[in-house]
């Protein structure tokens, strides 16, 4: 008598096989679509400046360009920078503004498409010449001569004019001789009050520098 091997026990193994290659491609590509090593989306891009919005002639300022996905966290991109005016500002493709004439430019800086910028005003100031007027014996002297606690102020706002030239920072400049003039309007001592009435001549005249 012969046996006869039944035919679906030979046919198992290989589907199950192929279910198995199927899961295991399955699966990768599930991976590959959930790659969490994408770049973000840029959102926003926002420019910022060291000296606010005004530089004088003849006077740089590095910019700096910050990338943001929609939900505010910055993120690595690469800045094309431009000014809308590059006869009044220039700028250089690492963000490095140059004053050249008066007048007004927006200098931008763009990242996949998505563009930020700063207005900046530049203006016809003599920067340079402020130090040496708050340097002059004339000047110093008077202030040595105030007493103690006046001398103090007004050597603190005359540093900050200081910076603030050498920086080419305008509202710094202006923040320094507000106090300055404080100490002129303030002053109850009758010798403070004769020196600093000099000392007021000295900030007009850095003031003029800084207009221009």
């Amino acid at each position: 008598m012969s046996v006869v091997v039944p035919a679906h026990r030979t046919t198992h193994r290989p589907v199950v096989q192929r279910g198995v290659r199927l899961l295991i491609l399955g699966a990768t590509a599930l991976g590959c679509g959930s790659d969490s090593t994408a770049p973000a989306a840029v959102s926003s891009v926002e420019v910022t400046s060291p000296i606010g919005n005004r530089m004088a002639v003849g006077r740089t300022a590095q910019l700096t360009a910050t990338a943001r996905t929609a939900d505010g966290h910055s993120v690595s991109a690469s800045f094309t920078w431009s000014s809308s005016a590059p006869g009044v500002a220039q700028v250089n493709t690492s963000g490095l503004a140059s004053g050249l004439v008066p007048g007004d430019a927006t200098i931008s800086a763009e990242a996949d498409g998505v563009r930020g910028s700063v207005a900046m005003a530049v203006i016809s100031a003599d920067l340079d010449a402020i130090a040496p007027v708050l340097n002059d014996p004339f000047t110093t002297a008077l202030v040595a001569n105030l007493t103690s606690a006046v001398r103090a102020r007004v050597e603190t706002a005359l540093a900050q004019c200081k910076n603030g030239a050498a920086q080419g920072n305008f509202a710094t400049i202006e923040s320094c001789l507000i106090d300055a003039r404080a100490e002129v309007n303030g002053a109850a001592d009758p010798t403070d009050r004769a020196l600093l009435a000099t000392l007021a001549l000295f900030f007009d005249h850095v003031e003029g520098l800084l207009n221009g």
